[in-house]
């Protein structure tokens, strides 16, 4: 977070650290989106390339032979598609659990901000009202 801190360190002792712990879950949920975006791609590839089988097959002659490879085209895609939802909703949790372990983070760093500035050389010197 160092590295993001001092990109944000115009933000201030109290929101710096909010806005460096947001841009680094932003970096992290970028990246299980395309973590999950590569393997739904990759599940599309098989489609095609079962899908363009199961039309050989089909248009091969042999009616049985085709419907055998249509159903088990079918039934792959209906696997693909239990591993999208699957892998979709794994990402959502992942990404919700970042967002919280962030969002606490930030306010644990956003309170000793001030909790130092309070402790600092000017409440030294401070007048009570």
């Amino acid at each position: 977070m160092a590295k993001t801190q001092g990109s944000v360190g115009c933000f201030g002792p109290v929101l710096g650290p909010q806005a460096a712990h947001f841009w680094r879950m932003q970096e992290m949920m970028l990246n299980e989106a395309e973590a999950f975006s590569a393997h739904w791609f990759q599940r599309r590839h098989q489609a095609t390339r079962s899908a363009l089988r199961a039309g050989a097959a089909f248009g091969g002659g042999d009616p049985l032979a085709g419907m055998k490879a249509i159903t088990e085209w079918q039934a792959q895609s209906a696997q693909r598609l239990v591993e999208d939802a699957r892998e979709y909703w794994e990402m959502v949790a992942r990404c919700a659990g970042l967002a919280i372990r962030e969002e606490i983070e930030a306010t644990g760093d956003a309170a000793g901000q001030v909790v130092k500035t309070a402790r600092g050389p000017a409440s030294a010197h401070a007048v009570p009202v």
